[in-house]
């Protein structure tokens, strides 16, 4: 899994739902997802904000949201997803340029 489709998969995103939010072509989220091409630096920071947005909205919902809490799917047994998703976690909550 790249780190694109783990920040997705975080976002709670499906590939069509990206192309939406991100204004893109289906072919190109996938290239993406797959790891055929990289992600531009500003693809990333559209997607830092819609996860600051969730987290926002999260927080105003319950006013207890614990934005440290790690989502991870509850099949997901494998060390290299987890990695992944510690990964996605991170690339959204820092300005650490990804590309």
């Amino acid at each position: 899994m790249t780190l694109f489709a783990a920040t997705l998969r975080l976002l709670g995103l499906s590939q069509q739902d990206a192309a939406h939010l991100l204004d893109a072509r289906i072919d190109t989220i996938k290239s993406w997802a797959s790891g055929r091409n990289g992600v531009p630096e500003g693809v990333w920071d559209e997607l830092r904000t819609f996860y600051a947005g969730q987290l926002a909205a999260a927080a105003r919902a319950s006013k207890k949201a614990n934005p440290l809490a790690l989502p991870l799917p509850a099949k997901d047994h494998h060390s290299a997803s987890t990695d992944m998703a510690v990964l996605a976690r991170v690339a959204m909550e820092t300005d650490i340029p990804l590309s």
